[in-house]
């Protein structure tokens, strides 16, 4: 009985040891196995991360193409002010410009159109982000039918944008000499060059060089 026992005892031994390393080996395995789930989830996170990157990136560049091609194409145009006299439909301030323009190939609709290009909520407070817009209207000579006339279109260009800043170079009129202007109202003529510059949050990495648009004067 004791030699019996004793075999037992062994084959018992032998068997929780086997147990016992099998367990060790799975562990490991297991502990491999997260260690790749780990890993590629924190790859797949940057992978998602340099996507949205360079779709913020890529939307900004179509952005900045658009803003120059409409900026591009302002029309030295005269509106009556009331008195029969003519103004220049052209009026730019630091946070927004409005002018005429023919944006052929820009909107289904042909035509002269009335533009505003501006932050949404420019009132607002600078530490809530605001969204660069353009907003489009067909141009009515007559201020009464220009205002009457119903928004066409209105893009969101860039959004989470903290502030906007336009400047305008030229001359005002004959009798000084070009510079640069915070603003360009009831001038004599186009401004020669526009510049735009926007600014975004401290966490944001996008940036937005300043744009030089030159009108085409004619």
């Amino acid at each position: 009985m004791s030699r019996v026992a004793g075999k037992d005892a062994r084959e018992s031994k032998s068997i929780a040891g086997f147990t016992l390393l099998e367990l060790l080996i799975a562990i490991s395995l297991i502990a491999i196995i997260l260690v790749f789930i780990v890993g590629s989830l924190r790859f797949g996170r940057r992978a998602w991360e340099v996507a949205d990157r360079m779709d913020e990136t890529t939307s900004l560049v179509a952005a900045q193409h658009y803003v120059r091609d409409i900026l591009s194409e302002a029309e030295p145009i005269g509106t009556p002010d009331g008195q029969g006299r003519l103004r220049l439909a052209f009026q730019g301030s630091q946070d927004r410009v409005e002018f005429v323009a023919n944006l052929e190939g820009h909107t289904t609709v042909a035509g002269l159109h009335k533009i505003s290009l501006g932050l949404l909520g420019a009132d607002s407070s600078v530490d809530r982000p605001r969204s660069l817009v353009v907003d489009l209207r067909l141009f009515r000579p007559a201020p009464k039918d220009e205002e009457q006339a119903p928004p066409l279109e209105q893009r969101e260009l860039v959004v989470k944008v903290q502030s906007l800043s336009f400047r305008y170079f030229g001359r005002m009129t004959d009798m000084e000499e070009a510079n640069w202007h915070r603003e360009w109202k009831d001038a004599a003529r186009l401004p020669q060059l526009i510049g735009l510059s926007l600014t975004f949050f401290d966490q944001d990495p996008r940036q937005w060089p300043e744009l030089i648009v030159a009108p085409q004067l004619r």
